[in-house]
């Protein structure tokens, strides 16, 4: 049986296809096991930000609260993004209650692939809802981060910021206003230029100088 993710997406490497945890070889079909990749429980393009239900890099499914087959190792958040050596994610410190009160406010941090511990942490004034990593810089756009339940109730359009943010040490480089708050996963670079798309229907394009 053939585990569907939610949001109907694939991810791969230079060896494998992944369906969640599944692992499918390029030529021969399902493998027992693969590389750490990026997977969720929930689906890549769901934004209803679901308790105790985030984005995963590793081997398998966990719910990432200390239950069965969690990784030590193991890093996960409401979004991560990753290079080659690196994985930069924005989510709590810890996962066991999924509350601020037990595992600490959401935060945006940085970590080795392959080690699991931080090398930075710091806290932004945006609840992210996008987040995009090119070259050296982590772009993120959210609403702000007052309130700890999630992006529900909140004025689209009201205070919604960009953030440029050192992939290196975390350290705010720029910031600016946006005229609506970003859609979930909504942002991408190439050639140069910042995409975003928003959700007041527009898709706002920034060039660098």
């Amino acid at each position: 049986m053939w585990q569907v993710d939610i949001g109907g997406k694939l991810t791969s490497d230079d060896q494998y296809v992944y369906l969640r945890d599944m692992v499918l070889d390029k030529r021969s079909g399902s493998q027992p096991k693969g590389n750490p990749h990026l997977l969720t429980l929930t689906g890549f393009l769901d934004d209803s930000w679901a308790h105790r239900s985030y984005w995963i890099f590793g081997t398998h499914c966990s719910v990432s609260i200390g239950c069965s087959r969690r990784d030590r190792n193991l890093v996960s958040g409401r979004l991560l993004v990753f290079d080659g050596s690196n994985i930069y994610g924005y989510g709590r410190k810890t996962y066991h209650w999924s509350n601020q009160l037990q595992d600490g406010a959401y935060r945006l941090f940085g970590v080795r692939r392959g080690e699991g511990t931080a090398q930075w942490a710091k806290p932004v004034p945006v609840r992210v809802l996008a987040m995009v990593l090119a070259d050296k810089v982590l772009f993120v756009a959210g609403l702000p981060a007052e309130a700890d339940n999630g992006p529900e109730g909140r004025d689209e359009n009201q205070e919604a910021l960009l953030m440029a943010i050192s992939a290196t040490d975390g350290t705010e480089l720029a910031r600016y206003r946006l005229d609506s708050a970003p859609v979930f996963d909504g942002m991408a670079a190439a050639n140069g230029r910042l995409y975003l798309s928003l959700k007041n229907g527009q898709v706002l394009c920034m060039a660098g100088q």
